[in-house]
């Protein structure tokens, strides 16, 4: 009885080294998978902030270039306004004396320099209104749609992992 109780114990600890091996496969397996999860969650939180930071770095880029159109498109109005500095005096009695307005004319008797302050200053102001509102809407059409495209993207994306 003794040697059948010795040989059912043997035989129940070799089944349950082979239960608890099964298991322990089992729960590497899980274990890899879930690694595998995460290493692939790890890519795409990587991946999203790669793309991120190109896109924001586009947007910047292109922020800057319309910025220098437009500091361009400024100095060029600035410089055909005052084609020579040397010859203020001459453009403030020429344009005070065409205008035939006697409030400039006066004006320019008194202080040429003041004079000029106004009529650079009026001007500026004239042309500064238009430049302001022709490039925010250039910047807002293309950063609108450009953050349009990007929350259709976004949304896609969304769908896709809710659905996969």
């Amino acid at each position: 009885a003794r040697a059948t109780a010795q040989y059912r114990y043997q035989i129940e600890q070799q089944n349950f080294q082979t239960r608890i091996s099964e298991v322990l496969g089992k729960k590497q397996q899980k274990l890899w998978e879930i690694q595998a999860r995460v290493d692939s969650g790890k890519r795409e939180v990587h991946c999203a902030k790669v793309w991120a930071k190109t896109f924001v770095d586009a947007l910047d880029q292109h922020f800057r270039n319309a910025v220098g159109r437009m500091a361009q498109e400024i100095v060029s109005h600035i410089s055909s306004i005052l084609t020579n500095p040397g010859n203020a005096c001459e453009l403030a009695i020429e344009r005070s004396f065409t205008k035939r307005n006697w409030r400039d004319v006066v004006m320019y008797a008194i202080d040429p320099t003041q004079y000029l302050f106004k009529e650079f200053h009026r001007e500026w102001e004239h042309f500064k209104q238009g430049l302001v509102d022709q490039y925010c809407q250039e910047l807002k059409s293309n950063f609108g749609s450009c953050l349009r495209l990007a929350e259709e993207k976004l949304q896609e994306l969304l769908l896709a992992g809710a659905l996969g």
